[in-house]
């Protein structure tokens, strides 16, 4: 097999090396190599459309990624918030009923 393009055209010039297929071995080999040629820009456009697509879902993968970090972010931050205004009230509701048990009741509404 001859270097470099023969081989990727599949062989097809072993069929015709060094015999006496003349000019109805070149058309067919002509016809093969434009079959091939026509399946290696298929190929090449499918992947060129690949690649593209890869790209736009990388570009959106890492939208994503930043919009999980803010949620993430204020939803722990809203958490801690709750957490802090539960312990407020808490405080608030023991500081009431200690006082409604001394008998002094809320300062509010007086």
């Amino acid at each position: 097999m001859r270097a470099g393009g023969a081989e990727a055209l599949g062989g097809i010039y072993d069929e015709f090396e060094g015999g006496d297929a003349g000019a109805e071995g070149s058309a067919v080999l002509r016809e093969r190599a434009a079959k091939l040629q026509r399946r290696c820009d298929v190929q090449g456009r499918r992947l060129l459309e690949l690649e593209e697509r890869a790209a736009a879902l990388e570009r959106e993968n890492g939208e994503l990624r930043r919009d999980r970090e803010t949620l993430v972010r204020n939803i722990s931050v809203l958490y801690k918030t709750a957490v802090e205004e539960i312990g407020r009230l808490r405080k608030r509701l023991t500081d009431e009923m200690v006082g409604a048990a001394r008998g002094g009741g809320s300062s509010r509404g007086r």
